[in-house]
């Protein structure tokens, strides 16, 4: 259920009681190629939470050529919290997301 990195990313930044009991799926993504990439091309990669509702959050990703700063790609995608004792969305609680919008 989503990738190992979204879990990860969801047991390194809340609290020990939601290891285990939730968990992220992709509903949708979509990516935006623009300029071909190729082998040995130093690039930058650039993530962000573009924002969340009650159980979805977008998430934003950008490739992009260092040497030029050329965008080679931007890609959209739409994940769903799940409780993952009863396999049903969860709704995104404030404790959840604090984490991540730090000032």
């Amino acid at each position: 259920m989503g990738s190992r990195s979204s879990r990860k990313t969801l047991e390194t930044k809340n609290p020990k009681k939601y290891s285990g009991k939730i968990g992220l799926v992709v509903l949708d993504h979509f990516i935006t190629y623009k300029h071909p990439g190729f082998e040995n091309e130093r690039l930058i990669l650039k993530t962000w939470i573009e924002g969340h509702g009650n159980v979805k959050s977008v998430r934003r990703t950008e490739i992009i050529r260092k040497k030029d700063n050329l965008l080679i790609a931007a890609a959209r995608t739409t994940w769903c919290l799940m409780d993952l004792i009863n396999f049903r969305p969860t709704r995104i609680t404030p404790e959840i997301t604090a984490p991540y919008f730090k000032e």
